[in-house]
């Protein structure tokens, strides 16, 4: 889109926008960020159409794609709003005014920004719908969009520049199929790890970031059975599983004054209490590492997580430093012997950038077994499948 179209559209957003907001400031307060039912949208669309009539100004631009901008700028996330509609997008990133978009692995810039303010906006609709705040005081947030969409916020003085990464909900729900017909995995190695959740085997799913471990993660925990009442452990809600019987729990950070946080050791010792079927943790990070052994060790077989490595030996040895950090006086040789009988597969996965401006693909380069009957206490028995 060219500048003069550019400006062409600011021009009559703020006409429409001083003009409109004093008729419907009930509607923006009560829809602002998230999706308005159809008479609403209906009825602001039509004050929107008359205003651009009443102002007798020459418009150049689609009337109904000028809707659409306008009605996103006032109630939507402005030019984020088309993105999250397109199903084809799978990350949207906003760099201080630049807008990029990833579609089909393709890194690629997108209308932008006009205004520093404007993003601000879209930062407090964003934040205001789920009861935080972004501001110097708290310059980090993580949280979900009106669709599911997981969103990460990041503000200077801690970065540079404004930083919005949405990661799209939708690109996360996959079938196993998909993933063989990617090319991201073999049949032999799909229906193993099929099998494996089916048959209640402990799942560690590793790989660096991007890798695309928590979508693969969605993808497995679809084979449970539908009977098995389900706990997830996550920072924000990712997992999107179609069994009736699964309960959400979710790490919270503290508040201003210090006081609520939410950790995941926090949440392995609740969900025990739930007595659930399996246990589904996003992700293994800290010192709830221990805490996880140890539930997997007193009986709760089938579980699935994932962890931040570049091998399948990575993987462990970090799941060993994890561990140990769970408590004062604990000893490696236990953890490991912990992790031998507990840990059943390990999925390494690997992103494969050939140039992080256009091409990052995603595919499984090993899926191992632990063995731990044959497992010593100072090595791991592995099989690659």
């Amino acid at each position: 889109m060219g500048r003069s179209m550019i400006e062409e559209r600011q021009r009559l957003l703020d006409i429409v926008q001083a003009k409109i907001l004093k008729d419907i400031e009930s509607y923006s307060k009560e829809h602002v960020g998230t999706n308005t039912n159809d008479s609403s949208r209906d009825y602001i669309r039509q004050l929107i159409m008359t205003t651009i009539s009443e102002a007798q100004v020459s418009i150049s631009l689609d009337r109904e794609d000028l809707v659409e901008f306008i009605y996103d700028q006032i109630y939507g996330l402005g030019v984020i709003e088309p993105l999250l509609k397109d199903s084809l997008i799978t990350d949207i990133m906003v760099e201080g005014l630049d807008v990029y978009e990833v579609k089909g692995g393709i890194r690629s810039k997108s209308p932008s920004f006009t205004r520093h303010d404007q993003v601000q906006t879209i930062i407090d609709r964003i934040t205001a719908r789920v009861g935080k705040r972004v501001d110097l005081a708290n310059p980090v947030c993580d949280c979900e969009l009106h669709d599911g969409s997981r969103c990460h916020i990041i503000i200077p003085p801690v970065s540079d520049q404004i930083y919005i990464t949405i990661r799209k909900l939708k690109c996360m729900d996959l079938m196993i199929g998909d993933w063989i017909e990617e090319e991201a995995i073999t049949k032999q190695e799909a229906d193993f790890l099929k099998h494996g959740v089916q048959g209640r085997k402990n799942i560690l799913i590793s790989g660096g970031t991007g890798a695309g471990k928590t979508t693969l993660l969605n993808t497995l925990a679809k084979s449970i059975d539908s009977r098995h009442l389900i706990v997830t452990l996550e920072d924000t809600y990712e997992l999107e599983l179609p069994h009736d019987s699964i309960r959400r729990l979710l790490t919270r950070d503290e508040s201003v004054e210090g006081i609520g946080r939410i950790t995941f050791r926090m949440l392995i010792k609740n969900a025990l209490r739930m007595n659930p079927d399996r246990l589904i943790m996003g992700e293994v990070r800290d010192e709830s590492a221990y805490d996880l052994l140890h539930a997997l060790n007193i009986g709760h077989r089938g579980s699935l997580s994932t962890i931040h490595a570049n091998s399948v030996m990575d993987a462990l040895w970090r799941l060993e430093t994890l561990a140990l950090s769970g408590g004062p006086g604990l000893a490696l040789l236990p953890i490991k012997r912990q992790i031998a009988r507990v840990i059943d597969v390990i999925v390494q996965m690997q992103g494969v950038e050939a140039d992080r401006e256009t091409v990052r693909e995603r595919k499984i380069v090993d899926v191992a077994v632990l063995d731990s009957e044959l497992s010593e206490d100072d090595l791991y028995v592995i099989t690659s499948l």
